[in-house]
């Protein structure tokens, strides 16, 4: 076992994107501090505490020419978890182990970044800056990670399943290019910032409608906030001074949503958010009725182009899809008997193999919470 161990760790030592080939077969995702998934495995097992043991001996005899010694461990080898899940998740407050690779291997010839979300989304969890600032290092030319140490000029650092170890900055295997390294740290903002507005950017007239402020990482905590329709337009706002905004429309057309946010020193900028606001109506018509063979559904277009504006809306079925309508027939029994999409041209539906009786024919956007219903009767 000893044997197996050590060239284990010296193979390893110098590699962190590795979980392919060791029984870390079970796939997991952790998540940013954006929510964002990142790719990570599980392994099958973990080390006994006499292998642990060994592999500590085997450790420090061959990274003795570095200097590395028995003060310098500060936790023990583990199959569980590698570099950058020490550096980028375990050591944010996350208790869960898990291997995390640089890049996610889709087939042979590409590979898509994994690690890298953590400082390139757009509102990151992490940015850039100088090594004096540091509190993440990404060996990116070795695929190593590690964290600025309490003690001064130390990085600390999962050497593959090897230990944990407090090292200087170029104290590391050669295979980590320690001489390749990028810096980051948390961002700081001296007032808070609004990342983004969340809420409909289309919305029915005459209901209320929800809107979110979504700060910027790195925001001092908000002591005040601020909203600002425009025009106002006879439309109430409830909510003017706190993180979210209820508005109560009363009047169609083209709206801006404004919000800013204080703390300590002073007012940040603002966001915008734009909205369309349209009045109800029948999308649809469908003819002749009573109808013995042929059933037309013609569309209001002006209603349909009001309601393309709304495929972004939150919590909408169609966000980011195309505009699509729904066309759906079901018998007095509620079985579905025809159904056919369109982005809103007129359409036609052949009824001459249904029964006669009464139908009803749903025609629904995927905005609005029920569908347009047209009671039709066949008859022959």
């Amino acid at each position: 076992m000893k044997t197996i161990l050590t060239a284990t760790f010296l193979f390893c030592a110098c590699v962190c994107n590795y979980a392919q080939t060791l029984n870390y077969n079970t796939l997991t995702h952790v998540l940013t501090c954006n929510g964002t998934p990142i790719e990570a495995r599980i392994a099958s097992y973990e080390l006994t505490a006499a292998q642990k043991a060994t592999a500590k001996a085997d450790f420090l005899t061959t990274f003795a020419y570095l200097g590395i010694t028995s003060a310098d461990i500060i936790d023990d080898a583990a199959y569980s978890y590698n570099c950058h899940a020490y550096a980028w998740h375990l050591r944010e407050g996350y208790t869960n182990k898990v291997w995390i690779n640089q890049t996610i291997q889709l087939n042979p010839t590409t590979e898509i970044s994994n690690l890298s979300l953590y400082w390139s989304e757009p509102n990151p969890c992490f940015v850039t800056t100088t090594e004096a600032l540091a509190e993440k290092i990404f060996y990116y030319a070795g695929d190593h990670s590690a964290v600025k140490s309490s003690v001064s000029g130390k990085y600390e650092s999962k050497w593959g399943q090897a230990p944990v170890v407090r090292h200087n900055p170029t104290q590391v295997p050669s295979g980590y290019a320690p001489a390749s390294r990028r810096y980051y740290k948390k961002p700081s903002l001296s007032v808070p910032e609004i990342y983004s507005i969340t809420g409909p950017t289309s919305h029915q007239n005459g209901q209320y409608a929800d809107y979110q402020a979504v700060l910027k990482n790195g925001s001092p905590t908000p002591t005040n906030y601020q909203w600002i329709l425009n025009p106002t337009n006879g439309n109430n706002l409830y909510g003017t001074s706190s993180s979210t905004l209820t508005v109560a429309f009363y009047n169609a057309g083209s709206y801006q949503i404004v919000c800013r946010a204080a703390g300590a020193n002073g007012w940040g900028p603002y966001t915008t958010i734009n909205v369309q606001v349209y009045n109800p109506g029948s999308y649809s018509a469908a003819y002749p009725n009573p109808v013995s063979s042929t059933l037309n559904v013609s569309f209001d277009q002006a209603l349909v182009a009001q309601a393309k504006s709304s495929v972004q809306a939150t919590g909408s079925s169609q966000s980011g899809k195309a505009f699509v309508l729904s066309i759906k027939l079901y018998n007095s029994n509620g079985v579905l008997q025809r159904q056919t999409t369109t982005t809103g041209q007129n359409i036609t539906l052949d009824v001459s193999g249904l029964p006669e009786g009464l139908y009803f024919l749903h025609v629904h956007d995927g905005i609005a919470a029920k569908p347009e219903i047209h009671k039709i009767l066949i008859e022959r």
